[in-house]
């Protein structure tokens, strides 16, 4: 005859069991919610609203350039450094944000949507390193020099990641402006 109190604890020992089991996939279930919703309010709000920005600014300029006649201020020397300088400032912070986007988000699972995002950066990254039609080599940036520059052109805060302003990119590149233009006038250029 089998004892009763050995059946209590088999009950007891499998119903602890089921209930520790339930607890496990209770934990595991909510903390992958709760990445899900980090990853979603890091993706939307946080970087990829600005990414968009950045995105659409910097696609205006280059249809303005292509198809607008930006480039006719090149023989304006009033207006020629703004052109340039300031299509510089909207790649680099196209690429700030970028930069800014993958670091923070590189230990999050991506989504559909997220890999969608992913998908369409590295597009962009790929046409901007190539240099298979005639005249884009002095255009070409290699992924390296894309990572440099988004690198470059961001800041950090505390736990924040930004991209500088427009002001800031102006003071930093004087030196940079200086440094070309004297190099070029001791040659002779």
């Amino acid at each position: 005859m089998v004892d009763v109190s050995v059946i209590i604890a088999i009950i007891s020992l499998v119903s602890s069991l089921a209930a520790a089991g339930f607890t496990g996939w209770n934990s595991f279930y909510i903390e992958r919610v709760k990445r899900r919703a980090e990853n979603k309010a890091l993706m939307s709000f946080k970087y990829r609203d600005p990414l968009i920005l950045a995105a659409m600014d910097l696609q205006s300029r280059i249809f303005a350039i292509v198809q607008g006649g930006l480039l006719s201020f090149h023989d304006d020397d009033d207006k020629r450094d703004l052109v340039y300088v300031y299509t510089a400032f909207l790649l680099g912070q196209y690429l700030s944000w970028t930069f800014i986007l993958r670091r923070q988000a590189q230990f999050l699972r991506f989504s559909t949507a997220n890999s969608e995002l992913s998908h369409m950066l590295e597009i962009v990254t790929n046409e901007l390193a190539m240099d298979v039609r005639p005249g884009e080599r002095p255009f070409m940036l290699w992924r390296g020099q894309q990572m440099a520059i988004g690198e470059i052109m961001t800041e950090k805060d505390g736990d924040e990641y930004y991209c500088i302003g427009y002001s800031t990119f102006v003071e930093n590149m004087l030196p940079i402006q200086n440094f070309t233009l004297g190099s070029a006038q001791s040659r002779g250029v």
